[in-house]
């Protein structure tokens, strides 16, 4: 499922609901897809959250150079993954950033508040695993 984080910011994704990933709702409701890049020259920019993750992964493929970057993950250690995306919409920068996360919403005090983050207890330790790798196809 995906979320806008920030509906505010958002210029794909016209709608705070929660939807079945590549697909959201435009403002229009119009149903539209994330998981293509736009040009920069389309200015926008999108920030969303992904929950009930199917399985832990998440990653970038770059048809042009024949190659992904992919995140592997345990969902008990990231339940999460959000997206910042930006297509020359914010600031100029073109940049797709993918991060598993053990928190949602970015505030931490609300995601306290909603029993959405992970809790570190005081004297206490957690390991938490990330594999990254490039690959070629």
């Amino acid at each position: 499922m995906i979320e806008p984080a920030v509906l505010e910011f958002s210029k794909i994704i016209g709608r705070q609901e929660k939807t079945r990933f590549p697909k959201a709702l435009a403002a229009d409701g119009r149903e539209i897809e994330v998981q293509r890049t736009p040009p920069r020259s389309s200015q926008l920019q999108e920030f969303y959250y992904s929950s009930n993750l199917a399985r832990g992964e998440c990653g970038i493929r770059n048809s042009r150079s024949q190659s992904a970057l992919l995140m592997n993950f345990d969902t008990t250690d990231f339940p999460y993954v959000w997206v910042f995306q930006s297509y020359g919409g914010w600031h100029n920068h073109y940049v797709l950033v993918l991060e598993p996360c053990t928190n949602i919403p970015y505030d931490l005090e609300i995601a306290c508040r909603n029993g959405t983050c992970a809790q570190l207890l005081p004297h206490s330790a957690q390991r938490r695993t990330l594999t990254v790798r490039l690959q070629h196809f």
